[in-house]
């Protein structure tokens, strides 16, 4: 129901991904968190494994009638960010996430200027359970720094 609502919305650049989406009959689930100039992307395995298979990854969040969507989005350019219509876009280079779904790369940390001169910083990264070592302690990864 969710996914017809924001198809008839023509949600910016996210309506073919939102169909494919609804065609899949399985809806992305990235977590996202975002904190003053800071924007977080965490994809579970079959997120990662989508945006490496078919180029995009897409959240979408119905807000009473409207709604707001993420999307992921492969490059050949640089990385960038743009927000069109209830739609946030984040372009990642292609060449980051080639192999990234069978890697042990944790993700990708990058600074992207905004128009008004202010640096918006944006992490794309795996949220796949973590390692521990043999005494129980977790062993995190840390995103790379692309700047």
């Amino acid at each position: 129901i969710l996914i017809g609502t924001i198809i008839s919305k023509k949600c910016a650049g996210c309506v073919e991904t939102c169909r494919s989406v609804f065609n899949q009959q399985r809806i992305e689930i990235m977590k996202t968190r975002l904190h003053d100039q800071y924007m977080r992307f965490r994809l579970d395995q079959s997120d990662v494994q989508t945006l490496c298979d078919t180029g995009s990854v897409l959240q979408c969040i119905g807000v009473g009638s409207s709604n707001l969507s993420f999307e992921i989005k492969l490059t050949n350019e640089k990385p960038s960010a743009h927000f069109v219509i209830q739609c946030v876009e984040v372009l990642l280079p292609t060449a980051w996430t080639a192999g990234w779904a069978g890697n042990e790369v944790v993700g990708f940390d990058f600074d992207v200027l905004t128009d008004d001169g202010d640096v918006l910083r944006i992490v794309v990264e795996k949220d796949f359970p973590c390692a521990h070592t043999a005494d129980g302690r977790a062993v995190y990864g840390k995103p790379e720094r692309k700047n």
